[in-house]
């Protein structure tokens, strides 16, 4: 019986060890403006056809240009969400997000417009998705 335990537990140490982990688990992949898509090594799915784009979008508002980001994602028979968010090109800190919008087989997603104050680091379009 002791035998039997440590043999379990030794296989199971060495079946763990190569279980992907990721900061956000559910986080498949995305686009940057900088770097295009992407996608997370860490996360094994099943092959399904997903198409992922964004993009970062413009408009004059009050004199002054604002800037959003938004993503489409397509997932055929996967319920998915998409995420669009304004972060900053160093740290990556949020400034706007849409927040995840759910749904199966394709999810859009806009964030909410951005303006950058004079002497701010510049604003990066990224958007992301997952299930």
């Amino acid at each position: 019986m002791k035998k039997f335990i440590l043999s379990f537990v030794v296989v199971a140490s060495i079946g763990l060890t190569f279980i992907p982990i990721s900061a956000n688990a559910e986080e498949v992949g995305g686009w940057s403006e900088e770097d295009g898509n992407y996608l997370n090594p860490n996360v094994i799915l099943p092959r399904a056809a997903v198409n992922h784009r964004g993009k970062r979008e413009s408009k004059v508002i009050s004199g002054n240009t604002a800037y959003r980001a938004h993503g489409w994602t397509t997932w055929k028979g996967v319920y998915h969400y998409t995420t669009a968010r304004m972060e900053k090109h160093r740290g990556g800190t949020v400034l706007t997000t849409s927040n995840r919008k759910y749904g199966w087989n394709g999810t859009e997603a806009a964030s909410p417009w951005y303006r950058i104050s004079n002497g701010e680091d510049t604003a990066a379009a990224r958007t992301y998705y997952g299930r």
